[in-house]
This record gives C-alpha cells, structure tokens and sequence, in this order.
C-alpha cells in the first residue's frame, strides 16, 4: 500500500466545541491531507477533531490508542532569555526540521494566525504515529526537544498533553485568508512510537526526586517590636534569587535555570521592577514546582520548595527556628505582646 494511503482513524464533530458527541472518522493519509490543508472561511468556532476514536469528548469516554500526535503552534521559548512569548515560531522551520527527519506530518495555520502581523504564526502540527496514552508526554518531549536542538524554539503548550483535547479543522476571518499556510511531507517510514520513546528515555533518566536545601536559621541582633516573619526572611535574603541558588538553582543570563531542567531553557524570570517594590521571581518551567502562574518572593519560594507550598508550615519553621534577641521568634513576639508591643 502506498505511504500516503495508509489507514488512520480518529475522531471528528460537525458542531462547535460545546457539542461533545463524536464520530468515528476511519481516513487516510491522503483524505486527511485534503481535510486538513483546505481552510474555510468563518467563525473559529466550529467543526473539530480529536485524536482518540470515542462517543463523547472526554479522557474517560475515548480509547487508549491514537494515530496523530498533535502540537499545538501557539507560542515560542525565547533563546535568550528563556521568556514564553505568544506567537510560535515560522512552521516553515517545523516542517524542514520534520521532514529532515523523515517524521510523516502535515501543518496548517489556525485561525488566530497573523492576527498581530504577517509574521505572527499559530498553527497545528499533525504527526502521522500510532501510539498509546502512556506514551503522550514522552513523544512531545522526544518531538520538542528535536526541534529545539534545530533553534526551533516551539513551546510544549499544555493543550498538547490533554488526551481529548479537541482541534479545529482549518478556518480562518476573510480578511486573513491570504495568510493561511500549510505544509506536508508524507513520504516517511511508518514510525515506531515504542522505539521512540525507549530512547528518549534511555536518554533522560527519571531524575531523583529533589530534596530542598534547608535554610539556615539567621539570627536578629536586636529588635524593640514584634517581628514579622515574612519580611524578616525576603529582607534576610535581599532578593528571591540569593534564596534559590541555595536550592539549587543556577544563573544563566538575567534568568534562572531550575534544576531539574531537561531543556536547559532558563525560564524563571526576575522580577525587578513590581509596583510594591518587592523583588519576586517568576517560573515558567513545566517541572518547577514555582511555575503555577504567580509571581514569587523569597518567601514564597521557601515555602513552596520546603514545605510545599503550606504557607502555615513555613510561617511557623521561621519562627521557631529563627531567633531575635537570643530567643526564637515565636517567643519573642509573645513577650512583646505580653508587653503591649506591636510589628
């Protein structure tokens, strides 16, 4: 049979997203191709696929096996800096690094794309491979980090790992429309999803689980109030970044580079200029425990790296492990409310 008319099967819904109920869509290549690279015109909402065949749109109602894997073009990784930018790089790169490799795929831009300017892509990225759900996270990776050892710096966005995540078919507003792109190679051996991942794997060995560092206890000469224990610590450590590099993280650039990193992107970002005047960090590193979103003090950090995240438990670390005029914390501010003394 030829390479482009092998058998594939997913699933597909005529309806916009808020319609969950699937169909088994059983194609080919080469009728995947010609769904695939001809864009309509209208709304971004509307006809969609998935990857898993399965009734309904949800992890617990689709099977365990897919023919695609999916990359979502929606944002890039500065080189530099290690900042997550929206916009994904040029899908020209994608498609020669791919098809490089001879990796059977096909790319089409998304509706959002040229939106800030011709040169502001998004788009979707479809690997012809036939792989289980265990093996999702794996192959993005293998995929990811292919392409960035290219200096295609692609964003593994979380979209990618959710197993029923549904995918719009091509559409994009009229007045774009001469921007809509598409790109394909098909003529590839058919890949081996298990070869793959027991590579990659034998590559990157699960890294120990890492222990934090314990900080130190500091000791306050003298003090005439009572203590905050949070503005003890951030001005003990001046700034968040003195405070990580005790954990193990490493400077690269103006940025930090976690320890765990297997991309060696550095992607905690130092937050110099907050309006209260309080240096923070921000981490946009998929296996740092910092990266959920928020901006973080030193304090912050101590807390989520020694006692996961229980603002509680490090309030109470610091104060009965730090001292202030020869006694603990906690026994100091009690004496000073005993005395009518106040922070």
């Amino acid at each position: 049979m030829p390479r482009n008319l092998q058998q594939i099967t997913l699933s597909t819904c005529p309806n916009g997203v808020r319609d969950t109920e699937l169909s088994i869509w059983n194609t080919d290549y080469r009728h995947l191709l010609a769904r695939l690279v001809n864009v309509a015109v209208g709304d971004k909402d509307g006809s969609y696929f998935v990857r898993p065949t399965g009734t309904k749109r949800t992890n617990s109602d689709t099977a365990d096996n897919a023919d695609i894997l999916i990359l979502d073009g929606d944002k890039r990784i500065d080189r530099d800096t290690g900042e997550v930018l929206d916009g994904a790089p040029d899908p020209a790169l994608v498609h020669g690094v791919l098809k490089a490799a001879s990796i059977n795929h096909i790319i089409f831009t998304s509706y959002s794309n040229g939106k800030d300017g011709a040169d502001f892509y998004k788009y979707r990225v479809v690997i012809l491979i036939k792989y289980n759900r265990a093996q999702l996270a794996t192959l993005l990776d293998h995929i990811h980090e292919r392409l960035h050892n290219a200096g295609v710096m692609l964003f593994n966005v979380p979209e990618n790992r959710s197993w029923a995540q549904a995918w719009y078919f091509p559409r994009c507003p009229q007045e774009r429309l001469h921007l809509f792109q598409s790109f394909h190679y098909l003529d590839g051996a058919v890949l081996d999803a298990g070869q793959w991942c027991t590579d990659y794997l034998a590559k990157h060995p699960a890294p120990a689980e890492p222990t934090a560092n314990k900080s130190a206890p500091a000791r306050l000469k003298s003090a005439q109030n009572r203590v905050d224990p949070i503005r003890l610590f951030n001005n003990h450590w001046k700034s968040p970044v003195n405070y990580l590099l005790t954990q193990g993280y490493k400077p690269k650039g103006n940025r930090l580079l976690h320890p765990l990193s297997q991309s060696k992107v550095a992607g905690v970002q130092i937050c110099k200029s907050c309006a209260d005047g309080v240096e923070r960090v921000f981490s946009h590193g998929g296996s740092d425990p910092l990266s959920n979103g928020y901006a973080h003090d030193a304090f912050d950090c101590f807390a989520i790296l020694e006692h996961g995240g229980n603002l509680l438990d490090a309030l109470l670390d610091i104060a009965r492990t730090w001292t202030v005029n020869g006694m603990t914390i906690e026994s100091f501010n009690r004496m000073m409310h005993n005395q009518g003394g106040s922070l």
